[in-house]
């Protein structure tokens, strides 16, 4: 081995260490190089054990379920597990974090993908095939289970019968799935725009896009859109390209990326304008609405999801109006108009209600609770926050992200910094994790609040200071100044005696 890496190593290029591994052995010395101590394996393997230990190494993830690997194959669950099984036995193959969960070594993925090359390479194409209609047609049945009510895009592809699809029957099952697969779903999506499959890659990044996003997986979402942009391009299919520019503008405005996010969601708003897509130009403004109150112009944002709403209203849909009246409600909000943003709002739990979408009504009920916090009815409002928590589940982190802020700004403005610094924590954590940035910010604000009227200043001084470079990042000049003037000591920080709640507020004994 020291002889080898020796005289192999340097430039113009330096071998990876499998190529290194893999090539020992092979100068004609009589010494076995990795491949032939493979074979002697191999080929004392049944033919069926073969087969799936070919094709199963085609499989895009690292590790890899028994119903993935059937589809590689082209066989059954049962004949499947029971090659595996011999794998697993011949130490061809190790059990990965569950019973029915498989994986490679690396060189030994290696030689099987040469073996599946050259012993069979027009099985070798569909085998790719089937793993791919298998992550596609069980992730657009996992977005249906997970997200009943959303408006979700068919498919119009036919699956490989082969390919055995999974299906789910609860909400939860779904979840679970995703969970487990997210890493084979990204690299899915990668295979199918390296092997020229434009048409599963971008189909199979819609799939998953509502999952990752709501799980705050930002950085996998960004993934696997940046590849479907390219995938839809290639496909020709402007639809698609315009609807995967409006999710990569959420994930980069979510982000901070403010400026790239306008580019993406501007080169949507033209393509859904010039095509009269009222449906798709509705979820485009309201982003745009939406990126311009992360940037501090709420007027323009107020236009913009008045706009939004307008077209929600025209297309009748009980989903577009549920979202476009809690969006442009909490941009009322934001402008002082609280008795139209009630209006609104009040709409936006109707319909939200009616359709049954946990996330539309935990949104509404978070933006009820600040038109009671604007009233000074602490009570009302932490009612409306805790059962907008209750609604929010796991697979939803921005919403409870921001939900936690929202009570950190009750309790300080209700004099209770030491309720106030928890939940500011709580909510800094699940925006830092899911990389929330203008939630991020806006929870360091107020953690920094809540530890200066706690007499902790040194945690406030170092909270401001984050919550100042967020802001900066944003483009929110109005809120990075009041960050300076607070870090400099121009301007005092906000009291920490409590204040009255109104007569109105039956509820205040509560707290």
């Amino acid at each position: 081995m020291a002889d080898y890496l020796a005289t192999h190593t340097g430039t113009p290029a330096t071998p990876t260490p499998d190529d290194l591994l893999f090539e020992l052995g092979r100068d004609g010395d009589g010494h076995p190089s990795p491949e032939q101590v493979f074979d002697w394996s191999y080929r004392v393997l049944p033919d069926p054990a073969r087969r799936v230990f070919r094709l199963a190494a085609l499989h895009p993830a690292g590790d890899f379920s028994l119903a993935s690997a059937a589809a590689c194959a082209g066989v059954g669950e049962d004949e499947a597990r029971d090659a595996l099984g011999v794998l697993v036995g011949g130490h061809l193959l190790t059990r990965a974090g569950g019973r029915q969960r498989y994986q490679f070594h690396d060189l030994l993925r290696r030689y099987a993908r040469h073996r599946s090359e050259s012993e069979d390479p027009a099985e070798h194409g569909r085998a790719v095939l089937r793993v791919l209609d298998h992550y596609l047609f069980s992730a657009h049945a996992a977005q249906r289970a997970l997200f009943p009510v959303q408006h979700a895009r068919d498919l119009d592809l036919r699956c490989d019968p082969a390919a055995r699809p999974l299906d789910f029957g609860s909400a939860g099952e779904a979840s679970a799935w995703f969970a487990t697969e997210r890493a084979a779903v990204v690299r899915a999506v990668a295979l199918a725009t390296e092997r020229g499959e434009h048409g599963r890659a971008w189909r199979l990044a819609d799939c998953v896009s509502g999952y990752l996003m709501r799980r705050g997986h930002f950085a996998d979402c960004l993934r696997v859109h940046e590849l479907a942009a390219r995938a839809a391009h290639a496909d020709g299919f402007p639809e698609a390209e315009a609807s995967i520019h409006h999710e990569l503008g959420l994930l980069l405005m979510a982000s901070g990326h403010t400026d790239e996010a306008r580019l993406h969601l501007t080169a949507a708003h033209d393509w859904t304008t010039a095509a009269g897509h009222d449906r798709a130009r509705s979820a485009v403004l309201k982003a745009l609405g939406e990126l311009e109150l992360t940037s501090g112009s709420v007027n323009a944002a107020v236009r913009l999801l008045g706009e939004h709403h307008r077209l929600a209203v025209g297309l009748d849909d009980a989903e577009s109006l549920a979202w476009a009246n809690c969006a442009l409600g909490k941009a009322l909000l934001r402008a002082g108009n609280t008795q139209d943003a009630e209006f609104h709002l009040r709409w936006g739990e109707f319909h939200s209600r009616r359709l049954g979408d946990s996330s539309a009504l935990a949104e509404s009920l978070e933006g009820l609770a600040e038109v009671h916090r604007s009233r000074r009815e602490w009570a009302t409002a932490a009612g409306y926050l805790d059962n907008a928590l209750a609604l929010t589940t796991a697979d939803d982190l921005p919403v409870a992200a921001r939900l936690h802020t929202a009570l950190a700004a009750l309790h300080l403005e209700r004099g209770a910094p030491a309720s106030a610094e928890p939940a500011a924590r709580r909510g800094v954590t699940l925006a830092r994790r899911i990389s929330a940035l203008s939630t991020l910010a806006e929870g360091l604000d107020l953690l920094g609040h809540a530890c200066h009227q706690l007499r902790d200043d040194k945690q406030a001084h170092l909270s401001w200071t984050e919550a100042l470079h967020a802001y900066t990042q944003l483009h929110d000049r109005a809120s990075a100044d009041r960050m300076r003037g607070l870090l400099n000591g121009t301007i005092a920080p906000s009291p920490s005696r409590p204040s009255e709640p109104d007569d109105g507020d039956t509820h205040a004994g509560l707290l």
